[in-house]
């Protein structure tokens, strides 16, 4: 017998999920377009998230498990992709849910458009709550460059789960972070695309936990894996010239990072280190354009680029008004 080749593959990473994944899979098994197979890569959990994986499995012959031990988000991904037989891949976490037309109207809209990858907008889904993300462009049909214009300044995010990827585009796992696997990856599947299809309508469910490592504001090693990703990205830009150095998309994804590093609550000293290095980084630039920052943004950079200790001070009072940092400025030079 013939084996089955399904029009979509869907990976679904998980770890201790157990609280999440019903309602997970509950949303990826009732799709409108029933041509799919889930993929679950259960990675190493230690609740119950592996017993119920296999009650949904032999109910299902849609679903398969993979079994890998505690390798993190990207390697489970790249498990998974190696056994996937469809020429879509679609990715879920397995504490998120998709509404239940998701996967047929984004396989439709590349089909109907010949795109490589298919964008749906997304909810931020809070414990009482869904809050729509909008993006900020009307397109619905973007081409190569303008799609990678879009992820260097994040008009686009760099989130894998809304998305549907020609499997060609994916093949190869890039990521080098431990955390922000997918800021890591996107942007290097994105430059094999020729032209890509959006949804504007929110079809993805992203769960905001405030327990998740990614979200802990005052956690000064995910944010430097953060920052690292971020500057891996811009070089990448540079080095396939898709873009020049006078863009500033860098020097503002680390003004924003310093601002969070400063505001948050680990001890002082490890922020100076990571503020100190990533100054060096900013200094190292050949060319800084500040023209596109407000006039408080100048003056936060001038302080953590001149006096790293001050700006902590400034920015732990939170939301000064733009007179405070001009005051700063007039103690420093009298």
């Amino acid at each position: 017998m013939e084996e089955r080749i399904p029009l979509l593959s869907i990976i679904v990473p998980a770890y201790n999920a157990e609280a999440y994944i019903e309602e997970c899979l509950d949303s990826l098994l009732h799709q409108t377009l029933h041509d799919i197979e889930v993929i679950v890569v259960d990675d190493g959990s230690t609740d119950a998230t592996l017993a119920i994986l296999q009650q949904y499995a032999a109910n299902d012959n849609r679903l398969y498990i993979i079994h890998t031990n505690n390798s993190g988000p990207s390697k489970a991904r790249l498990a998974a992709l190696q056994q996937a037989k469809a020429q879509l891949i679609g990715f879920v976490d397995a504490d998120d849910k998709i509404a239940p037309d998701m996967y047929r109207r984004l396989t439709q809209a590349m089909e109907q458009q010949q795109a490589d990858m298919a964008i749906c907008t997304f909810y931020k889904w809070y414990s009482n709550t869904c809050r729509p993300y909008r993006y900020t462009f009307s397109d619905t049909l973007i081409n190569h460059d303008e799609l990678m214009r879009y992820i260097l300044h994040n008009t686009i995010q760099s989130y894998l789960c809304n998305k549907v990827f020609r499997k060609e585009l994916i093949w190869q796992d890039n990521a080098t972070t431990r955390f922000y696997e997918d800021n890591a990856q996107f942007y290097m599947y994105a430059d094999k695309c020729r032209q890509a299809v959006v949804i504007h309508q929110p079809l993805y469910y992203y769960r905001q936990r405030q327990s998740s490592t990614t979200k802990k504001s005052d956690n000064v090693q995910a944010l430097s894996y953060y920052y690292e990703s971020e500057k891996q990205k811009y070089r990448y830009y540079l080095s396939h010239k898709l873009t020049t150095l006078s863009d500033p998309h860098l020097l503002q994804q680390a003004l924003r990072t310093a601002k969070r590093i400063a505001r948050g609550s680990s001890p002082r000293s490890r922020k100076l280190a990571l503020l100190r290095t990533m100054k060096a980084d900013i200094n190292a630039l050949p060319y800084i354009d500040t023209s596109t920052l407000k006039a408080k943004s100048r003056l936060r950079l001038f302080l953590w680029t001149h006096t790293p200790n001050l700006f902590i001070t400034a920015e732990k009072l939170l939301h000064q008004p733009f007179q405070f940092y001009k005051d700063c400025i007039c103690k420093m030079f009298p």
